[in-house]
Protein backbone atom coordinates (compact mmCIF):
# COMPACT_ATOMS: atom_id res chain seq x y z
CA UNK A 1 0.00 0.00 0.00
CA UNK A 2 1.24 3.17 -0.75
CA UNK A 3 -0.89 6.17 0.62
CA UNK A 4 -0.81 9.91 -0.89
CA UNK A 5 -2.43 13.04 0.01
CA UNK A 6 -3.28 14.66 -2.80
CA UNK A 7 -3.45 18.62 -1.95
CA UNK A 8 -5.83 20.58 -3.71
CA UNK A 9 -4.62 23.66 -5.75
CA UNK A 10 -6.51 26.77 -6.46
CA UNK A 11 -9.66 26.94 -8.67
CA UNK A 12 -9.56 22.86 -8.88
CA UNK A 13 -13.08 22.56 -7.11
CA UNK A 14 -14.15 21.72 -3.91
CA UNK A 15 -15.63 18.73 -2.29
CA UNK A 16 -18.73 18.14 -4.51
CA UNK A 17 -16.44 18.02 -7.45
CA UNK A 18 -13.60 16.01 -5.69
CA UNK A 19 -16.82 13.69 -5.14
CA UNK A 20 -18.05 13.56 -8.75
CA UNK A 21 -14.50 12.43 -9.58
CA UNK A 22 -14.43 9.68 -7.02
CA UNK A 23 -17.51 8.18 -8.16
CA UNK A 24 -16.92 9.07 -12.15
CA UNK A 25 -20.35 10.43 -12.66
CA UNK A 26 -22.00 13.57 -12.15
CA UNK A 27 -24.30 14.26 -9.21
CA UNK A 28 -26.99 11.77 -9.06
CA UNK A 29 -26.14 9.34 -11.77
CA UNK A 30 -24.53 5.72 -11.90
CA UNK A 31 -21.43 5.50 -10.74
CA UNK A 32 -18.53 5.31 -14.04
CA UNK A 33 -16.13 2.31 -15.61
CA UNK A 34 -13.48 3.16 -13.15
CA UNK A 35 -15.23 2.52 -10.24
CA UNK A 36 -15.16 -0.91 -8.36
CA UNK A 37 -17.01 0.55 -5.45
CA UNK A 38 -18.13 3.16 -3.40
CA UNK A 39 -19.83 4.42 -0.19
CA UNK A 40 -20.48 7.19 2.33
CA UNK A 41 -19.20 6.74 5.74
CA UNK A 42 -19.12 8.97 9.16
CA UNK A 43 -22.33 10.62 8.48
CA UNK A 44 -26.32 10.13 9.13
CA UNK A 45 -27.40 9.17 5.29
CA UNK A 46 -26.77 5.87 3.85
CA UNK A 47 -26.80 7.40 -0.04
CA UNK A 48 -23.69 8.60 -1.12
CA UNK A 49 -24.84 11.65 -3.24
CA UNK A 50 -27.49 12.45 0.21
CA UNK A 51 -24.20 12.55 1.89
CA UNK A 52 -23.10 15.57 -0.15
CA UNK A 53 -25.79 17.66 1.38
CA UNK A 54 -24.67 16.71 5.21
CA UNK A 55 -21.48 17.16 4.46
CA UNK A 56 -21.83 20.77 2.79
CA UNK A 57 -24.42 22.04 5.75
CA UNK A 58 -21.35 20.98 8.31
CA UNK A 59 -18.95 22.57 5.93
CA UNK A 60 -21.14 25.59 6.39
CA UNK A 61 -21.46 25.90 10.05
CA UNK A 62 -17.64 26.66 10.11
CA UNK A 63 -17.19 30.21 9.16
CA UNK A 64 -13.94 30.93 10.43
CA UNK A 65 -11.78 28.56 8.24
CA UNK A 66 -10.45 30.24 5.04
CA UNK A 67 -8.43 26.88 4.24
CA UNK A 68 -9.43 23.22 2.29
CA UNK A 69 -12.09 21.84 4.03
CA UNK A 70 -11.76 18.69 2.19
CA UNK A 71 -8.49 16.19 2.76
CA UNK A 72 -7.93 14.23 -0.45
CA UNK A 73 -6.31 10.80 0.67
CA UNK A 74 -5.66 8.26 -2.27
CA UNK A 75 -4.14 4.55 -1.15
CA UNK A 76 -2.09 2.49 -4.17
CA UNK A 77 -2.62 -1.32 -3.99
CA UNK A 78 -0.31 -4.11 -5.96
CA UNK A 79 -2.04 -6.22 -8.62
CA UNK A 80 -1.39 -8.97 -6.72
CA UNK A 81 -3.49 -7.85 -3.93
CA UNK A 82 -6.51 -7.24 -5.96
CA UNK A 83 -8.39 -10.81 -4.94
CA UNK A 84 -8.18 -10.07 -1.18
CA UNK A 85 -9.69 -6.37 -1.41
CA UNK A 86 -13.33 -7.20 -0.61
CA UNK A 87 -15.73 -4.67 -0.39
CA UNK A 88 -15.86 -5.66 3.53
CA UNK A 89 -11.79 -5.03 3.54
CA UNK A 90 -11.69 -1.75 1.87
CA UNK A 91 -14.13 -0.25 4.14
CA UNK A 92 -12.15 -1.78 6.88
CA UNK A 93 -9.03 -0.44 5.54
CA UNK A 94 -11.03 3.07 5.08
CA UNK A 95 -11.66 2.97 8.79
CA UNK A 96 -8.49 2.44 9.76
CA UNK A 97 -6.60 5.06 7.96
CA UNK A 98 -9.53 7.32 9.23
CA UNK A 99 -8.76 6.46 12.93
CA UNK A 100 -5.05 6.77 12.04
CA UNK A 101 -5.59 10.50 10.46
CA UNK A 102 -7.70 11.30 13.13
CA UNK A 103 -11.14 11.67 11.04
CA UNK A 104 -12.93 8.35 12.51
CA UNK A 105 -15.69 11.25 13.37
CA UNK A 106 -15.66 12.71 10.08
CA UNK A 107 -18.33 12.23 7.07
CA UNK A 108 -16.16 10.58 3.83
CA UNK A 109 -17.01 9.51 0.21
CA UNK A 110 -14.98 6.70 -1.16
CA UNK A 111 -14.56 5.11 -4.29
CA UNK A 112 -12.19 2.10 -4.96
CA UNK A 113 -11.04 2.48 -8.71
CA UNK A 114 -10.10 -0.17 -11.08
CA UNK A 115 -9.47 1.70 -14.31
CA UNK A 116 -5.02 1.47 -13.89
CA UNK A 117 -2.63 -1.74 -13.79
CA UNK A 118 -2.97 -0.17 -10.14
CA UNK A 119 -6.19 -0.52 -8.17
CA UNK A 120 -6.52 2.29 -5.97
CA UNK A 121 -8.72 3.49 -3.30
CA UNK A 122 -9.64 7.31 -3.17
CA UNK A 123 -10.96 8.87 0.52
CA UNK A 124 -12.06 12.70 0.55
CA UNK A 125 -12.89 13.50 3.81
CA UNK A 126 -14.59 16.25 5.06
CA UNK A 127 -12.19 17.75 7.66
CA UNK A 128 -14.83 20.08 9.45
CA UNK A 129 -15.69 17.81 12.52
CA UNK A 130 -19.65 17.58 12.59
CA UNK A 131 -19.53 17.54 16.53
CA UNK A 132 -17.52 20.79 17.29
CA UNK A 133 -17.47 22.08 13.62
CA UNK A 134 -13.80 22.77 13.93
CA UNK A 135 -11.44 22.15 11.09
CA UNK A 136 -8.69 18.90 12.05
CA UNK A 137 -5.63 18.89 9.99
CA UNK A 138 -3.67 16.19 10.66
CA UNK A 139 -0.01 16.70 11.66
CA UNK A 140 3.01 14.46 10.19
CA UNK A 141 0.26 12.79 7.92
CA UNK A 142 2.45 10.94 6.04
CA UNK A 143 4.02 9.61 9.08
CA UNK A 144 0.85 8.74 10.28
CA UNK A 145 0.00 6.93 7.47
CA UNK A 146 2.86 5.16 6.18
CA UNK A 147 2.68 3.06 10.20
CA UNK A 148 -0.95 2.12 9.51
CA UNK A 149 -0.39 1.33 5.94
CA UNK A 150 2.37 -1.10 7.36
CA UNK A 151 -0.16 -2.31 9.78
CA UNK A 152 -2.98 -3.05 7.49
CA UNK A 153 -0.49 -5.15 5.61
CA UNK A 154 0.13 -7.47 8.04
CA UNK A 155 -3.22 -7.64 9.49
CA UNK A 156 -4.71 -8.61 6.05
CA UNK A 157 -2.02 -10.31 4.28
CA UNK A 158 -1.19 -7.44 1.78
CA UNK A 159 2.01 -7.67 -0.25
CA UNK A 160 4.54 -4.96 2.23
CA UNK A 161 5.25 -1.43 0.49
CA UNK A 162 8.77 0.23 2.19
CA UNK A 163 7.61 3.48 3.50
CA UNK A 164 9.29 5.63 5.50
CA UNK A 165 11.54 3.41 7.64
CA UNK A 166 13.90 5.11 10.15
CA UNK A 167 15.54 1.31 10.01
CA UNK A 168 15.67 1.60 6.06
CA UNK A 169 19.11 3.31 4.49
CA UNK A 170 17.74 3.37 1.45
CA UNK A 171 15.30 5.63 2.46
CA UNK A 172 16.26 9.45 3.09
CA UNK A 173 14.25 11.97 5.15
CA UNK A 174 11.57 13.72 2.73
CA UNK A 175 7.90 13.73 2.02
CA UNK A 176 5.63 12.87 -0.59
CA UNK A 177 6.23 15.79 -2.90
CA UNK A 178 9.59 15.12 -3.38
CA UNK A 179 9.41 11.60 -4.17
CA UNK A 180 6.52 12.37 -6.28
CA UNK A 181 8.55 14.60 -8.45
CA UNK A 182 11.25 12.37 -8.61
CA UNK A 183 9.38 9.71 -9.53
CA UNK A 184 8.13 11.91 -12.49
CA UNK A 185 11.17 13.27 -13.36
CA UNK A 186 13.78 10.25 -12.44
CA UNK A 187 16.25 13.20 -11.82
CA UNK A 188 17.41 13.84 -7.97
CA UNK A 189 15.84 16.54 -6.23
CA UNK A 190 17.53 19.52 -5.20
CA UNK A 191 16.32 18.20 -1.93
CA UNK A 192 17.91 14.96 -1.62
CA UNK A 193 21.38 16.51 -3.37
CA UNK A 194 21.55 18.25 0.15
CA UNK A 195 20.25 15.86 2.51
CA UNK A 196 22.59 13.26 0.85
CA UNK A 197 25.40 15.53 2.34
CA UNK A 198 23.55 16.17 5.76
CA UNK A 199 25.98 14.08 8.18
CA UNK A 200 29.12 15.41 6.49
CA UNK A 201 27.82 19.00 6.67
CA UNK A 202 26.20 18.48 9.94
CA UNK A 203 29.60 16.93 11.45
CA UNK A 204 31.67 20.06 10.13
CA UNK A 205 28.91 22.74 11.43
CA UNK A 206 29.15 21.24 14.88
CA UNK A 207 33.00 22.43 14.50
CA UNK A 208 32.25 26.09 13.01
CA UNK A 209 32.59 29.30 15.37
CA UNK A 210 31.65 32.16 12.84
CA UNK A 211 28.96 32.77 10.07
CA UNK A 212 32.13 33.21 7.53
CA UNK A 213 32.82 29.55 9.04
CA UNK A 214 29.44 27.97 8.14
CA UNK A 215 28.73 29.77 5.06
CA UNK A 216 32.15 28.51 3.68
CA UNK A 217 30.95 24.52 4.61
CA UNK A 218 27.99 25.04 2.45
CA UNK A 219 29.71 27.10 -0.54
CA UNK A 220 31.84 24.05 -1.04
CA UNK A 221 28.98 22.22 -2.13
CA UNK A 222 28.02 24.94 -4.52
CA UNK A 223 25.15 26.12 -1.46
CA UNK A 224 24.62 29.17 0.66
CA UNK A 225 22.29 29.90 3.73
CA UNK A 226 19.96 33.25 2.75
CA UNK A 227 17.42 34.55 4.82
CA UNK A 228 13.85 34.53 4.05
CA UNK A 229 11.25 36.01 5.54
CA UNK A 230 11.84 35.21 9.24
CA UNK A 231 13.86 32.21 9.19
CA UNK A 232 16.65 30.70 6.69
CA UNK A 233 17.32 28.85 3.30
CA UNK A 234 19.57 26.87 1.97
CA UNK A 235 19.48 27.69 -2.11
CA UNK A 236 22.14 27.16 -4.85
CA UNK A 237 24.57 29.41 -5.71
CA UNK A 238 22.45 30.79 -8.78
CA UNK A 239 19.78 31.08 -6.48
CA UNK A 240 17.37 29.24 -8.39
CA UNK A 241 16.13 26.46 -5.79
CA UNK A 242 15.95 26.54 -1.98
CA UNK A 243 14.75 24.38 1.04
CA UNK A 244 14.47 25.43 4.58
CA UNK A 245 17.17 25.28 6.41
CA UNK A 246 15.82 23.80 9.84
CA UNK A 247 14.43 20.47 6.74
CA UNK A 248 18.31 19.71 6.98
CA UNK A 249 19.07 19.76 10.56
CA UNK A 250 16.85 20.94 13.95
CA UNK A 251 19.86 22.41 14.59
CA UNK A 252 20.42 24.98 11.16
CA UNK A 253 17.18 27.01 12.21
CA UNK A 254 17.67 30.86 12.29
CA UNK A 255 17.28 30.88 16.17
CA UNK A 256 19.78 27.96 16.83
CA UNK A 257 22.33 29.24 14.73
CA UNK A 258 22.23 33.16 15.63
CA UNK A 259 22.43 31.74 19.26
CA UNK A 260 25.79 30.50 18.13
CA UNK A 261 27.23 32.90 15.66
CA UNK A 262 25.16 36.15 16.77
CA UNK A 263 23.70 38.26 14.02
CA UNK A 264 23.40 36.67 10.81
CA UNK A 265 25.98 37.92 8.08
CA UNK A 266 25.17 36.87 4.44
CA UNK A 267 27.31 35.01 2.22
CA UNK A 268 28.24 38.02 -0.11
CA UNK A 269 31.41 38.59 1.33
CA UNK A 270 33.27 35.20 0.87
CA UNK A 271 31.28 34.47 -2.20
CA UNK A 272 34.36 35.38 -4.94
CA UNK A 273 36.94 33.73 -2.69
CA UNK A 274 34.95 30.20 -1.99
CA UNK A 275 34.75 27.98 -4.77
CA UNK A 276 32.47 24.67 -5.14
CA UNK A 277 34.27 21.22 -5.44
CA UNK A 278 30.61 20.23 -6.34
CA UNK A 279 27.19 21.42 -7.14
CA UNK A 280 23.77 20.35 -8.00
CA UNK A 281 23.01 19.11 -11.27
CA UNK A 282 19.63 17.09 -10.88
CA UNK A 283 21.24 13.72 -11.72
CA UNK A 284 19.95 10.71 -12.95
CA UNK A 285 18.53 8.02 -10.83
CA UNK A 286 19.43 5.60 -12.35
CA UNK A 287 22.73 3.77 -11.26
CA UNK A 288 23.12 1.94 -14.78
CA UNK A 289 26.53 2.34 -16.55
CA UNK A 290 24.67 3.16 -19.71
CA UNK A 291 22.46 5.81 -17.77
CA UNK A 292 25.67 8.17 -17.94
CA UNK A 293 25.59 8.12 -21.54
CA UNK A 294 22.11 8.47 -22.45
CA UNK A 295 21.96 11.56 -19.70
CA UNK A 296 24.36 13.49 -21.80
CA UNK A 297 22.77 12.66 -24.92
CA UNK A 298 19.23 13.83 -23.07
CA UNK A 299 20.72 17.04 -22.06
CA UNK A 300 22.28 17.45 -25.32
CA UNK A 301 18.71 16.94 -27.15
CA UNK A 302 17.38 19.22 -23.97
CA UNK A 303 19.91 22.08 -24.90
CA UNK A 304 18.73 22.00 -28.68
CA UNK A 305 14.94 21.44 -27.94
CA UNK A 306 15.43 25.00 -25.57
CA UNK A 307 17.71 26.70 -28.13
CA UNK A 308 14.87 26.47 -30.92
CA UNK A 309 12.08 27.32 -28.51
CA UNK A 310 13.90 30.48 -27.73
CA UNK A 311 14.64 31.40 -31.29
CA UNK A 312 11.54 31.03 -31.73
CA UNK A 313 10.39 33.48 -28.96
CA UNK A 314 12.96 36.04 -29.90
CA UNK A 315 12.09 35.36 -34.14
CA UNK A 316 7.65 36.01 -32.59
CA UNK A 317 8.69 39.20 -30.79
CA UNK A 318 10.48 40.86 -33.84
CA UNK A 319 7.43 39.72 -35.80
CA UNK A 320 4.93 41.05 -33.14
CA UNK A 321 6.96 44.33 -32.62
CA UNK A 322 6.91 45.00 -36.58
CA UNK A 323 3.10 44.62 -36.97
CA UNK A 324 2.12 46.78 -34.24
CA UNK A 325 4.50 48.97 -35.39
CA UNK A 326 2.68 48.56 -38.80
CA UNK A 327 -1.11 48.69 -37.36
CA UNK A 328 0.47 51.88 -34.93
CA UNK A 329 1.13 53.62 -38.44
CA UNK A 330 -2.37 53.16 -40.15
CA UNK A 331 -4.10 54.62 -36.48
CA UNK A 332 -2.07 57.67 -37.00
CA UNK A 333 -3.25 57.94 -40.66
CA UNK A 334 -7.06 57.58 -39.82
CA UNK A 335 -6.58 60.22 -37.58
CA UNK A 336 -5.49 62.21 -39.95
CA UNK A 337 -7.75 61.55 -42.66
CA UNK A 338 -10.66 64.05 -43.27
CA UNK A 339 -14.24 62.48 -42.67
CA UNK A 340 -17.05 62.42 -40.44
CA UNK A 341 -16.55 61.45 -37.01
CA UNK A 342 -19.63 58.51 -37.75
CA UNK A 343 -17.03 57.30 -40.66
CA UNK A 344 -14.04 57.31 -38.71
CA UNK A 345 -15.16 55.11 -36.05
CA UNK A 346 -16.68 52.25 -38.73
CA UNK A 347 -13.32 52.45 -40.43
CA UNK A 348 -11.51 52.38 -37.05
CA UNK A 349 -13.57 49.31 -36.15
CA UNK A 350 -12.22 47.74 -39.61
CA UNK A 351 -9.10 48.57 -38.89
CA UNK A 352 -8.75 46.76 -35.30
CA UNK A 353 -10.58 43.81 -37.14
CA UNK A 354 -7.90 43.44 -39.20
CA UNK A 355 -5.05 44.32 -36.63
CA UNK A 356 -6.84 41.16 -34.07
CA UNK A 357 -6.57 38.89 -37.03
CA UNK A 358 -3.19 39.59 -38.30
CA UNK A 359 -2.20 38.92 -34.33
CA UNK A 360 -3.93 35.73 -34.19
CA UNK A 361 -1.87 34.53 -37.62
CA UNK A 362 1.29 35.32 -36.07
CA UNK A 363 0.20 33.41 -32.25
CA UNK A 364 -0.86 30.42 -34.56
CA UNK A 365 2.37 30.53 -36.93
CA UNK A 366 4.73 30.51 -33.81
CA UNK A 367 2.44 27.93 -32.07
CA UNK A 368 2.61 25.84 -35.26
CA UNK A 369 6.56 26.12 -35.37
CA UNK A 370 6.93 25.15 -31.67
CA UNK A 371 4.44 21.98 -32.34
CA UNK A 372 7.29 20.89 -34.45
CA UNK A 373 10.21 21.18 -32.33
CA UNK A 374 8.60 19.67 -29.40
CA UNK A 375 7.05 16.70 -31.99
CA UNK A 376 11.06 16.35 -33.24
CA UNK A 377 11.87 16.20 -29.40
CA UNK A 378 8.63 15.02 -27.48
CA UNK A 379 10.13 14.69 -24.12
CA UNK A 380 10.64 17.40 -21.46
CA UNK A 381 12.57 14.85 -18.49
CA UNK A 382 14.86 12.56 -18.17
CA UNK A 383 12.41 9.48 -17.29
CA UNK A 384 10.23 10.61 -20.37
CA UNK A 385 13.36 10.65 -22.78
CA UNK A 386 14.28 6.75 -21.37
CA UNK A 387 10.60 5.84 -22.21
CA UNK A 388 10.65 7.24 -25.89
CA UNK A 389 13.70 6.07 -26.63
CA UNK A 390 12.93 2.39 -25.15
CA UNK A 391 12.05 1.38 -28.58
CA UNK A 392 15.54 2.08 -30.66
CA UNK A 393 17.33 1.55 -27.76
CA UNK A 394 17.47 -1.34 -25.60
CA UNK A 395 20.06 0.56 -23.20
CA UNK A 396 17.21 3.17 -22.65
CA UNK A 397 14.73 0.55 -21.44
CA UNK A 398 17.31 -1.50 -19.11
CA UNK A 399 18.34 2.08 -17.34
CA UNK A 400 14.67 2.97 -17.10
CA UNK A 401 13.79 -0.82 -15.38
CA UNK A 402 17.00 -0.11 -13.32
CA UNK A 403 15.22 1.65 -10.05
CA UNK A 404 12.48 0.41 -8.04
CA UNK A 405 9.23 0.70 -9.41
CA UNK A 406 7.16 3.30 -7.96
CA UNK A 407 3.41 3.77 -8.75
CA UNK A 408 2.96 7.11 -10.34
CA UNK A 409 0.46 9.57 -8.82
CA UNK A 410 -3.13 9.37 -10.55
CA UNK A 411 -3.89 12.77 -12.36
CA UNK A 412 -6.70 14.26 -11.04
CA UNK A 413 -9.22 15.33 -13.08
CA UNK A 414 -11.87 17.11 -12.05
CA UNK A 415 -15.49 18.08 -13.64
CA UNK A 416 -17.23 21.11 -13.71
CA UNK A 417 -20.35 22.63 -11.97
Amino acid sequence: MIPKHIERRGGSGGYRTLIQYVADARLGQAPGAKIGHFWYAGGQAEDFWAGLAEVEATQALNTRSRADKGYHLMVSFRPEDEAKLTVEVLRKIEKRLAEALGFSEHQRHCGYHVNTAHHHLHVIYNAINPLTFNRHSPYCDYLKLTKACREIEQEFGLAADKGMDENNPEKIRGNNKVQTLEAQSGRESFFRYVQNQRVEIKAEMDKAVTWAEAQTIFLKRGLMIKVKGQGLVVQDRAGKLAIKASAIDRDFSRARLEARFGFFEAPEKILETVKSDTAYAAAPLNQRPEAETLYAQFQAEMKERRAALAAIDQEDRRRYEERHAYWQQKRQELKRLPMLKVDRAKVKRELEARASVDRERLRSETAARKKSVRAACPFSTWKAYLKHHTVSQGEALAVLNSKEQIIQPETVVMYTR
